[in-house]
């Protein structure tokens, strides 16, 4: 992994978000949940981090159950009419990630959703996200092990 990733990718999203990036936070998550971007995050990112993940897993199951069986190319969008989540799969060669938008009181949230896009498919295909893909091995399960009461203490400082 490139010492400068975190900043080659938030360089992009400033670039494609301009104008935006003070209402609108990314993140790249792995799919067992961990935080790929950003590199040092707040207590809340990593809630958010395994948030994602899980919604996505799970929609993802649900789809596959209703016969949508390209689930994986589409997006899933929790939103007000300023406000909300974007989330979308972002695969490279080797694994697949999660990108996740967090807009707030935005104008234009079909804007945030189309530069979203325009982010996932630059960001994918980039050569340094190529030698990333070696670095961790993804797991099948999202939490192994933990307890309810663990989860509530996960998630507690949130208020989730």
């Amino acid at each position: 992994m490139m010492k400068n990733d975190n900043h080659i990718i938030a360089n992009e999203f400033k670039l494609i978000f301009q104008g935006l990036e003070n209402t609108c936070t990314l993140y790249i998550v792995y799919e067992d949940g961990t935080l790929f971007f950003p590199k040092k995050p707040h207590p809340m990112a990593l809630a958010v981090g395994a948030l994602v993940s899980g919604v996505w897993l799970a929609s993802n199951e649900l789809a596959k159950q209703i016969n949508l069986h390209d689930s994986l190319t589409s997006r899933l969008s929790f939103d007000s009419s300023d406000s909300g989540i974007h989330i979308l799969p972002l695969k490279t060669k080797a694994r697949l990630y999660f990108m996740a938008i967090v807009y707030s009181k935005v104008l234009n949230p079909g804007l945030v959703k189309n530069q979203a896009r325009i982010l996932r498919d630059k960001i994918a295909g980039s050569d340094y996200f190529t030698d990333i893909n070696a670095v961790k091995k993804t797991s099948s399960v999202l939490f192994e092990n933990i307890s309810d009461d663990e989860v509530n203490k996960l998630f507690s400082n949130i208020g989730i």
